[in-house]
């Protein structure tokens, strides 16, 4: 199909045409408009055109987004650059500060083998109070305070001063929890205040303590051979423990009879036998409250007109901690105490012993 089409212009001239389907465009050629010239601006096909930029005018600001930064053009604002992907290299200058941010900049973020150059930390503005934890302070993170480091592990090697005085508390320092090998300097033992603790072996009361003279059998009661006394209890002031060291027996005679060396057996119990003067025996249950008995023969005593002593220290009897101490005489004697008339013989008793609590 031919491009061009007869123009009755004259005979034999033909316009240069583009058809497409039955029409006909007609091609032009573009000259300068500059009166009296037919210039043709220049341009090829491929290239088109020639436009000559320097002589445009300044670009006005817009929103446009140009070629193909490497921009996140998504959510690019008007004055925001957002780095897609790559990396930037060689940052001169920043005029500007930076704002803050969390990203962590070259190796700060490990906190090692950066080196920051000098930093004049005595010009700084002192630091505000805050709950963060600084550096690598070995410290029990968990349960630190606000005006609290709680040391987590290692050793406080030299401590110079301590400001406050330390509170009170229930941990062994040093080796003061063995209690053993340990200088504490100087004590003021001057100056401590009485107290009712028992220090070491120190006896806080009378070593050697009397229990009194008592009476085993009165002037007016018969004790045949082989009869017991009425029992005597002896109070001895208090709560004690001890040991019975010696026993004094006095036997003395008021009426118009001989002094007796009775011979006998004098029972030490812990408890009330209930024994009446003249009974010929001791109950079970009595017998076994029975805790010393010390024996005496006519060869123990010292007597003359006015009265006989017999003095036994060689039997010891130690007894438990009780309030009172009872005490019985079985008469041995073949000669018994005021079976005659005009007889007012009396036997009496003493004992010493030590206490131990």
């Amino acid at each position: 199909m031919a491009d061009n089409v007869a123009i009755t212009a004259g005979s034999g001239t033909s316009v240069a045409t583009d058809q497409v389907g039955s029409d006909h465009f007609q091609k032009i050629k573009i000259a300068d408009g500059a009166a009296d010239s037919s210039a043709m601006i220049g341009g090829d096909a491929t290239n088109g055109l020639d436009v000559d930029v320097t002589r445009l005018s300044a670009l006005v600001a817009g929103t446009a987004l140009v070629g193909k930064v490497g921009i996140d053009q998504v959510t690019a604002n008007a004055n925001e650059v957002v780095v897609k992907s790559g990396t930037v290299t060689a940052v001169t200058a920043i005029t500007n500060a930076l704002p803050a941010g969390t990203n962590a900049i070259g190796k700060l973020a490990a906190n090692s083998g950066v080196d920051i150059g000098d930093v004049d930390v005595t010009s700084l503005p002192a630091i505000p109070a805050g709950t963060n934890l600084v550096g690598k302070v070995s410290i029990d993170q968990a349960t630190a305070n606000a005006n609290e480091v709680v040391v987590k592990s290692g050793t406080v090697t030299a401590v110079t001063a301590i400001t406050n005085a330390l509170p009170a508390g229930t941990n062994a320092i040093g080796k003061l929890a063995a209690n053993s090998g340990v200088d504490i300097g100087d004590v003021d033992i001057l100056s401590i205040a009485a107290g009712t603790n028992l220090i070491g072996k120190v006896q806080p009361f009378s070593a050697m303590l009397e229990g009194g003279l008592t009476e085993l059998v009165g002037i007016n009661e018969q004790v045949d051979q082989n009869d017991y006394s009425g029992s005597i209890g002896v109070s001895l002031g208090a709560t004690y423990s001890g040991e019975i060291l010696g026993f004094a027996l006095y036997a003395t005679e008021d009426g118009t009879g001989a002094v007796q060396d009775s011979a006998g057996i004098l029972y030490v119990l812990d408890a009330d036998p209930s024994i009446a003067s003249g009974d010929t025996a001791m109950s079970a249950a009595a017998r076994v409250t029975v805790i010393g008995k010390v024996s005496f023969g006519a060869a123990d005593w010292d007597t003359d007109a006015n009265g006989g002593l017999a003095y036994l220290s060689t039997q010891p009897i130690p007894f438990h901690a009780l309030a009172n101490l009872y005490f019985a005489w079985k008469h041995l004697d073949a000669t018994s105490l005021n079976d005659a008339a005009g007889d007012d013989e009396q036997l009496e008793f003493n004992f010493w012993y030590r206490r131990e609590s």
